[in-house]
């Protein structure tokens, strides 16, 4: 039985629920990529199939046809070529024009080369793949069904790219991809796009600068999970994601982690998923009928980022509870008192020079209203507390079960 449901859930669209009680740690999704687009920053460092780091692979090749792949070994390059939205010719031929049509310009090369990879789902039926036409142009239809609609920018930038991606496929014509689906397809791209990150002991003494530097993780490129893309933003969410992208033996995972459920209900054995693959678990446990959310940006991101970031770049704003408790001035004061060396929960007697402050409040504190304020002020502090406890619980269990994670597949693959 499937841990979630699609339901609409009002004011937030569609999300994902649980469907029957789910435990703290448990997998609650597994998911193979419907797209995975390889990073212009990343393409001469990790395999535009699989996003494997090459420096690992003995038998990493690169594309000699367009110079803009490369692949962790030439069964990888094989597969990639039998699939129209990832490798086959006419992609290639396609991306060997990224540099000529948009030269220097990184970021609009990652996004034409989206564009030519979504070109080729759309028509994938025509050339007899092995995968099935019928599959792939669902696989459109629900690439095209997701949240995110066209801003005045992303028409701008698809003006601009439009007709690059004629170009860069020969369509003398410009009927391949018309300026509003290329428009909704950037859209689409920049809301449910899941950036996927090289581990940070692979960015140590290697010395290439596609690897990052001072322990920062370079973007390897970005992948659409249909069914994750619907889970909804909260600043203290309830699932964690993870990812193992250098997992070995033929790029399937380690054993420790889950196998994709059969689709459909169907009884056949669960495939083990590819490294490729994105895995939610539970941070807590959650009863049937709760909504399953994650949070888009760290958790150690304050209001104002988080804010930002979820208006900038998702066109929302975030009322969750941790954004209207951290909005309240008994927040605000609280992170003042912080900033001025206090522990948060002291009280101001307790503080240097506080005696005069205990006094005067002493003085004033014989009315049955006083009692009832000072009461009030009690019970607000210890929201903020126990929020403050949440989110730290939920930081420090996300990165123990990363480390977890982490630990078990570098034993394996030692």
């Amino acid at each position: 039985m499937s841990a979630v449901d699609v339901k609409a859930l009002p004011g937030r669209g569609r999300g994902l629920v649980a469907a029957r009680q789910i435990e703290a740690g448990e997998v609650v999704v597994v998911e193979e990529p419907l797209l995975l687009t390889v990073s212009q920053e990343a393409k001469d460092n990790a395999c535009a199939h699989c996003l494997c780091w090459l420096e690992h692979c003995q038998g990493a090749v690169r594309c000699q046809a367009c110079q803009q792949a490369a692949f962790c070994s030439p069964q990888c390059q094989q597969q990639a070529a039998a699939k129209p939205w990832v490798h086959a010719d006419a992609t290639c031929r396609a991306y060997s024009q990224l540099p000529v049509l948009l030269p220097g310009d990184a970021e609009a090369q990652g996004s034409l080369r989206f564009l030519i990879q979504a070109v080729g789902l759309k028509f994938s039926s025509s050339n007899g793949s092995s995968l099935g036409g019928s599959e792939q142009q669902s696989g459109y239809a629900a690439l095209l069904a997701l949240a995110g609609e066209p801003s005045p920018a992303t028409l701008a930038q698809a003006a601009t790219l439009q007709p690059a991606l004629c170009q860069a496929l020969g369509d003398a014509s410009c009927s391949v991809l018309v300026l509003l689906e290329a428009a909704a397809l950037l859209a689409k791209e920049q809301a449910n796009s899941f950036g996927l990150l090289a581990p940070l002991q692979q960015q140590h003494g290697s010395g290439s600068s596609a690897e990052g530097s001072c322990g920062a993780r370079v973007l390897r490129g970005g992948a659409i999970y249909p069914t994750c893309a619907l889970i909804n933003h909260e600043c203290l969410p309830n699932v964690a994601r993870f990812d193992a992208l250098d997992a070995p033996v033929d790029g399937r995972w380690p054993a420790q982690w889950p196998a994709q459920p059969p689709a459909n209900g169907s009884s056949s054995t669960p495939s083990r998923a590819s490294s490729t693959a994105v895995v939610m678990r539970a941070l807590h446990a959650l009863p049937a009928g709760a909504e399953v959310t994650l949070s888009y940006f760290p958790l150690h991101w304050d209001l104002r980022e988080r804010q930002a970031q979820a208006q900038q770049v998702y066109g929302f704003t975030c009322g969750c509870p941790r954004c209207q408790l951290e909005a309240s001035p008994q927040w605000a004061q609280q992170q003042e008192e912080d900033g001025d060396g206090d522990s948060g929960w002291e009280t101001d007697d307790e503080e240097e020079g506080g005696g005069q402050e205990a006094e005067q409040v002493a003085a004033a504190a014989g009315s049955e209203s006083d009692h009832d304020m000072e009461e009030s002020e009690h019970q607000q502090q210890q929201q903020l507390q126990q929020l403050r406890a949440d989110i730290q619980a939920a930081a420090t269990t996300a990165a123990a079960a990363a480390a977890a994670a982490s630990g078990k597949q570098q034993k394996q693959q030692e």
